[in-house]
């Protein structure tokens, strides 16, 4: 009655994972919800032996990458399962270190000690030590998400520019960090008829870059001179130990140099408002728009939901704007569009400094001037 028992038992068990009837060893891996994969979830493993006999053997355990190659493989020592005993991978010796494949992806594996982003497929093999069968097999697909991608900041989309080396820049695809991100750049002039897309992917370029460690780039005095009336269109594609994770949006912009005596328009021109000092405005830095909108790009690190700022007239006995709109943000990098319509003490020609304190109590500053010709009833 007890043997009935036992075997009753063990098919149950069989049934419960859901294995083909003829497997000895009933193998069910654990980390199955993990977003990260570490090589430590590779031993997060509970086997089972569903026969009534003692079983010695083997656990092997093999990563095959997206290009159905070997990322690692890794062997446990000799095991004796009991029948209807539960073993975890925990409690089992491991052979030292892993055996790696040559693809880029198991060089990352390697070096991180995780697996990059993709498909795999994770397979355990029971071996018997006797004949060398395999008595119990489970593999998996194991699909890897990239959390974010690469974004385009600066210039933005549709941009007129002035300066002939404009600054490019980009955030990483957050939450990724670190040495391991790089980045390739395409700027391509946008022919007639042609879409940005086309325009990247089969044109010429004129600025090709390759394992770029920073988030930007300002376009290069030896590169071929931006043209006027002349649209370009360019995009970032994202690395992680050389493995191509993402790319950017494709965005465009056209260059129109000053005349005499104008004052720079490029939207670049305030990007750096997060972080500006005081003495940064003695370089200059002005932005001026006519239609009364003030673009600003800031990194709101502290979590603010409105952006708590003032404007006033640059001098000493500057007067301060009235009527400020609200601006609410999000987390992390926030375009606005400042919308100057109806600020009340706003003159023509005159010159401002917008001066924001963050969560933190530290000051940031931009300075502009107002272009736009102010009306009777507008907000003076």
């Amino acid at each position: 009655m007890k043997r009935m028992i036992q075997k009753l038992l063990l098919l149950i068990f069989a049934c419960m994972f859901g294995y083909l009837s003829h497997a000895q060893i009933v193998i069910t891996p654990l980390y199955q919800n993990a977003e990260v994969f570490v090589a430590d979830h590779l031993i997060q493993v509970n086997m089972i032996n569903v026969t009534p006999d003692p079983i010695v053997g083997h656990l092997e355990i093999q990563i095959s990458g997206p290009d159905q190659q070997l990322v690692g493989q890794i062997n446990s020592f000799e095991i004796g399962l009991q029948p209807g005993i539960v073993l975890n991978g925990n409690r089992i010796n491991w052979e030292a270190g892993f055996t790696f494949g040559n693809s880029a992806f198991a060089s990352a594996f390697r070096n991180t000690g995780k697996l990059p982003f993709g498909e795999f497929t994770i397979c355990y093999r029971f071996i018997d030590k006797g004949n060398g069968n395999t008595l119990g097999l489970n593999c998996q697909e194991k699909n890897i998400k990239v959390a974010g991608l690469p974004k385009l900041v600066t210039p933005f989309d549709q941009s007129v520019l002035d300066n002939i080396h404009p600054l490019l820049s980009w955030l990483p695809p957050l939450p990724l960090t670190g040495s391991e991100l790089t980045y390739s750049i395409v700027l391509a002039e946008i022919k007639k008829g042609q879409s940005p897309a086309e325009a990247v992917s089969f044109n010429i370029p004129l600025l090709s870059l390759d394992n770029i460690k920073q988030t930007s780039l300002r376009y290069p005095a030896s590169g071929q001179l931006l043209q006027e009336k002349s649209e370009y269109a360019w995009q970032i594609t994202a690395y992680w130990n050389n493995i191509e994770i993402g790319k950017t949006e494709i965005w465009r912009f056209s260059f129109k140099p000053l005349k005499n005596n104008e004052i720079s328009r490029a939207p670049e021109d305030f990007n750096h408002f997060f972080g500006l000092t005081q003495n940064a405005l003695a370089r200059g830095g002005y932005h001026v728009r006519k239609d009364a909108v003030l673009p600003l790009l800031y990194n709101n690190r502290g979590l603010e939901n409105v952006l708590n700022y003032t404007i006033r007239e640059v001098g000493s006995d500057g007067e301060y704007l009235t009527n400020l709109p609200e601006i609410l943000m999000v987390p992390g990098i926030n375009h606005i569009e400042l919308d100057l319509d109806g600020v009340g003490g706003l003159a023509y020609d005159k010159r401002y400094l917008l001066h924001a304190v963050d969560a933190k109590g530290a000051d940031y500053y931009l300075e502009f001037i107002n272009l736009r010709v102010v009306s009777d009833t507008g907000g003076n």
